[in-house]
Parts: structure tokens; C-alpha cells; sequence
């Protein structure tokens, strides 16, 4: 689909920052389908390599702020591979299965970070 500012539901729903929705092309994702705080991972095709950087610390700062209202994720987890940056986050058993999961398919993926959601 084409995002903007304007059409971000989906984008909400999966903590992106709709400020940055002109830094990608595409997104995909994959949910929990009770509860999305159990497990949350959504994958975004960056347009310039140059703006990788500035889309992981704008997720850090939208998923590490969220305000949850049904339970709050244990763990988030920001992963590049090239101009893709996927974001995860919820039970860290889930995380870290989807973590290893995406390091053994992509030889060049980057963990970023893995931080405790507070």
C-alpha cells in the first residue's frame, strides 16, 4: 500500500513513527493474533541507505515511549539487513526465536539493539 501521514493505521498499529513514513517504500508484518503485545514484528524497505540509521533510532523512540494499554512487551529488538530495518517486540522467548530465525537466513543482518521495555 502507499503511506502517508494521512493513511497510517496500519503504521500505528505496529508503533512505526508516522513522521518518518517518507523514508520507506514498503512494510510488511506479522502479529500475535490475540494480543499484540505477545509478539509484534514488522519489517520496512528503507529508500536511502543513508536514512537506515535515522528509522532505527525513530523506532527505538516511538516503541521504547509507547504507552501500553493491555499488557506491556518484555523486550523490543531492531534488526537491519541492508536497507531493511525490522523491528520486533513482545515476549522475549518469541523475540529471540524470530532474532536467530532472521541472523541464520541473512548473513549480513545487524542486531541493533535489544532493550527491555520499560
Amino acid at each position: 500500500p502507499e503511506f502517508d501521514e494521512e493513511n497510517n493505521t496500519y503504521l500505528a498499529s505496529v508503533n512505526f513513527p508516522v513522521a518518518h513514513v517518507g523514508l520507506i517504500d514498503s512494510a510488511a508484518s506479522v502479529f500475535h493474533g490475540m494480543m499484540l503485545n505477545n509478539f509484534t514484528c514488522a519489517t520496512y524497505h528503507v529508500t536511502d541507505s543513508a536514512n537506515v540509521d535515522t528509522l532505527v533510532n525513530a523506532l527505538k523512540t516511538s516503541i521504547g515511549s509507547a504507552q501500553w494499554v493491555c499488557g506491556q512487551p518484555e523486550v523490543y529488538t531492531i534488526i537491519t539487513v541492508g536497507n531493511y530495518v525490522t523491528a520486533i517486540y513482545g515476549l522475549e522467548m518469541i523475540t529471540d526465536d524470530i532474532t536467530s530465525t532472521i541472523e541464520g537466513l541473512f548473513d549480513n543482518a545487524t542486531v541493533v539493539c535489544k532493550e527491555a521495555v520499560m
